[in-house]
């Protein structure tokens, strides 16, 4: 970081600054429109690489799938995916009818948050065996807003509320 300075003014110094362990330091700030790569070994600046690719599958030291950036097919599927170091997950998608979705998954404990194309949303939670724990949902269509929690898996309670009542001037 002090090698920096040696460059830039503080006034220049990147709004973020990451540096990893191949010495390399990622820098982004406000007077700078792309951001750029300082290899702290040579002392040199260059611009980041671009890589085009509908599919980028990032493993770690021990050859694990870490990351995977795929940017579909024709069905228009296109996915982030982190993996931990122990079966957990995280995904980020959009599905071919137009949902955004975000899944993360742990064993066999989940939790799914999606908003459907017209407005429908979903939030999803699972218990550590895999059953159902809670779901909130909402339909654009009817207007209906529905809570339900579970216990071992089956409805223990419901709340079903049609469109939102309209709110009085005070």
């Amino acid at each position: 970081m002090t090698d920096l300075l040696n460059y830039y003014s503080i006034r220049q110094l990147p709004s973020k600054t990451v540096q990893n362990l191949n010495r390399l330091v990622i820098l982004s700030s406000p007077n700078r429109k792309r951001p750029v790569i300082f290899d702290m070994a040579s002392k040199t600046i260059r611009p980041p690489k671009t890589i085009t690719a509908r599919l980028i599958n990032l493993v770690d030291s021990e050859g694990k799938m870490r990351i995977v950036l795929d940017a579909g097919g024709s069905d228009s599927f296109a996915s982030i995916c982190l993996f931990d170091r122990v079966g957990g997950a995280i995904q980020i998608c959009s599905q071919p009818n137009g949902a955004l979705v975000i899944g993360i998954a742990k064993k066999r404990s989940q939790a799914v948050f999606a908003l459907g194309p017209k407005g429908d949303s979903l939030l999803s939670l699972t218990d550590r065996k895999g059953r159902l724990g809670a779901r909130i949902e909402s339909s654009s269509k009817s207007g209906e807003h529905n809570v339900l929690l579970f216990k071992k898996g089956q409805i223990c309670w419901s709340a079903l509320r049609s469109k939102p009542a309209k709110r009085v001037a005070r």
